[in-house]
């Protein structure tokens, strides 16, 4: 969610891409629209938010983590070889510390109940904004 409260932002594993939703006064959802079209089969998971209105999305299927600027474009990209990008969040203090979450394990595994995860940190520019 957005630092002013009013946009939602999620992920579409299964479309490839990450969908806005405004927040509407008593809490419902509308004005459903497209922030960002991902590549195909990257099964986008976990994200967060920073104070350029970029968002930091883990990819399953990518093994990595991109920023989506505001305007849907990929500006930078952290590979996660050979493992699952599964979440990340902006923290520490100043909230320029992406925490990310990433699993050794296949589809079919994780299904199973079969995994192996980490977090490793990354300092970027841009410090985290909005919830989480």
């Amino acid at each position: 969610m957005t630092a002013d409260g009013n946009t939602l932002l999620v992920a579409e594993s299964n479309a490839d891409r990450l969908t806005a939703f405004t927040i509407q006064n008593d809490g419902s959802l509308a004005e459903r629209r497209v922030f960002a079209r991902l590549p195909t089969a990257s099964s986008p998971d976990g994200l967060c938010l920073d104070r350029d209105g970029a968002a930091w999305v883990a990819l399953f299927e990518g093994d990595a983590f991109l920023r989506i600027g505001p305007d849907g474009q990929i500006v930078d990209r952290i590979l996660a070889p050979e493992r699952r990008a599964v979440a990340c969040v902006l923290g520490g203090e100043p909230r320029t510390s992406l925490y990310c979450v990433t699993a050794e394990t296949t589809t079919a595994e994780l299904r199973e109940g079969r995994s192996r995860a980490r977090v490793t940190v990354v300092e970027v520019e841009v410090p985290g904004a909005g919830f989480p």
